[in-house]
C-alpha cells in the first residue's frame, strides 16, 4: 500500500514537471517563456521560479493578461482581454481586479471606476450603449448608495439606490418635464413625496407603488384643490374638493367621485349627495338582450365570462361636476349582437340614473385599453365629450 502511494506521488510530480516547461530564457530568476500546460503560456519576468514583474499570459480559453505580477498572481497595473471581446484595464491585487479600472463590455457598455474582488465597488460611472448613464456608488456590481441615473429618454433620477433599484430619498425629472421628490421603494414612488406636473399642478402627499395612495393634497393648474384620501391615483375615502369656480364637494369619495356627502355650488346652495354604483348593473352580471354586462368594479366580474364586445362609457354632466366624468362598463356577449340596439338599451337604463349624460360605445375595446396611458383627470370643455389628456 505504501509503495503504491509513493508511486502515485512520484507520478504526479513527474507529470507536473512535464506540463510546466521553460520553453526559452531564464524561467527561474530572469526573463523567460514558460508553458504551464494545455498551451497556457507566460512570457515575462520570473523571481524564484514565480511570475513576478512584467509579463504576458495567454490562456487556453482565449483570455490574455498583459501587466504586473507578484508571486505568481496578477498584482499591479494590467490589461486583460476576453474571448467575447471584453477588456479590463486597471489595477489588480491578489489575482482579481481591485482599485481603479475601466471595463469595456461586449455589449458596448463602458464602466470607469473602483473595483474590489473582481466586482464594481465604490464610486464609478457606467455608460450604456443605449445612451443612458449611471454615476455614483456601487456595491458588488450593483447600484447601492447615492447615484445619478440619466435615462436614454432624457429622464433623470438622483438619490439613493439599493440592489440596482431606486430606494430611499430621491428626485426624478421625467421627460415630460414633471418632477418628483420624495421616498422610493423598488424603483417606484412609495411613501411621502411631492409631484410637480408639467402643467403646473402639484400633488403633495403619500404614494404607494408609484401611485397617489393615502393622505394627500392635489392642486390643479386651474386652481381646483382636493385634500383628503387617495387610492390608485384616484380620490378614495374622505376628502374635500374646492373647485376653481368656488364650488365645493365634501364627503366620501369612491373611484374619484363623491358618493356620500354634500355639494355646495358657487352661490352657496347646498345639496346632499348619495349614490350607489350598482344602480345600472343591479348585480354583478345582468343579461340584457342576450348579452351580459357588469359595472366597472373589476372584482365583481364573473371569471367565466368570455366574448368582450367592448366598453360602454357614460360621460356624466350632472350639476355637481364642473367637467364631464366617465364611467366604464365592460360588455360581454355573442359576436352577432346588434350594437345599435345594445347602445340604445344601455343608454335608456343610464337615463334612469344619470339625469344629464352623454354616451360613447367602443366596440372590441376593454376599459384598460381605452384608459391605458391617459390621465383621465383632464378633459376638454363641456359639450365635447371626448376623453382627452396627456399620456403618463
Amino acid at each position: 500500500m505504501k509503495k503504491t502511494l509513493l508511486f502515485i506521488i512520484l507520478l504526479n510530480v513527474a507529470c507536473g514537471q512535464l506540463q510546466s516547461q521553460c520553453l526559452s530564457g531564464n524561467c527561474k530568476d530572469g526573463v523567460g517563456t514558460m508553458n504551464f500546460g494545455t498551451n497556457e503560456i507566460y512570457t515575462g519576468n520570473f523571481i524564484e521560479s514565480k511570475r513576478s514583474g512584467k509579463g504576458l499570459m495567454t490562456y487556453s480559453s482565449g483570455k490574455k493578461y498583459d501587466g504586473q505580477w507578484k508571486n505568481d498572481k496578477k498584482d499591479g497595473y494590467g490589461v486583460e482581454s476576453y474571448k467575447d471581446g471584453g477588456i479590463y484595464t486597471g489595477e489588480w491585487k491578489n489575482n482579481v481586479a481591485e482599485g481603479k479600472g475601466k471595463m469595456n463590455y461586449p455589449s458596448g457598455n463602458k464602466y470607469d471606476g473602483e473595483w474590489k474582488n473582481d466586482l464594481k465597488n465604490g464610486m464609478g460611472i457606467l455608460l450604456y450603449a443605449s445612451g443612458a448613464t449611471y454615476e455614483g456608488e456601487w456595491r458588488n456590481d450593483m447600484f447601492e448608495g447615492n447615484g445619478k441615473m440619466t435615462y436614454k429618454d432624457g429622464g433623470v433620477y438622483e438619490g439613493e439606490w439599493k440592489n440596482d433599484l431606486a430606494e430611499g430619498n430621491g428626485k426624478m425629472t421625467y421627460p415630460s418635464g414633471s418632477k418628483y421628490e420624495g421616498k422610493w421603494k423598488n424603483d417606484k414612488r412609495d411613501g411621502k413625496g411631492v409631484l410637480n406636473y408639467k402643467d403646473g399642478g402639484v400633488y403633495n402627499g403619500e404614494f404607494k407603488n408609484d401611485l397617489a395612495e393615502g393622505n394627500g393634497t392635489m392642486i390643479w393648474a386651474s386652481g381646483s384643490k382636493y385634500e383628503g384620501q387617495w387610492k390608485n391615483d384616484l380620490k378614495e375615502g374622505n376628502g374635500v374638493m374646492n373647485y376653481s369656480d368656488r364650488s365645493i364637494s365634501k364627503g366620501k369619495w369612491t373611484n374619484d367621485e363623491l358618493v356620500d356627502g354634500y355639494y355646495t355650488d358657487e352661490k352657496g346652495k347646498r345639496e346632499k349627495i348619495k349614490k350607489s354604483f350598482n344602480t345600472i348593473a343591479t348585480n354583478a352580471n345582468t343579461t340584457v338582450g342576450g348579452i351580459q354586462y357588469s359595472n366597472a368594479d373589476m372584482s365583481a366580474f364573473n371569471s367565466n365570462q368570455s366574448g368582450l364586445l367592448g366598453t360602454f362609457i357614460v360621460y356624466s354632466d350632472a350639476e355637481q361636476f364642473s367637467k364631464p366624468y366617465p364611467y366604464f362598463f365592460q360588455i360581454y356577449g355573442p359576436g352577432n349582437i346588434n350594437e345599435q340596439a345594445l347602445f340604445a338599451k344601455l343608454s335608456q337604463q343610464c337615463n334612469s340614473y344619470y339625469k344629464y349624460s352623454k354616451y360613447s360605445w367602443r366596440p372590441g375595446q376593454s376599459q384598460s385599453t381605452i384608459t391605458k396611458g391617459w390621465d383621465l383627470r383632464s378633459y376638454t370643455t363641456k359639450g365635447n365629450y371626448t376623453v382627452s389628456g396627456d399620456p403618463y
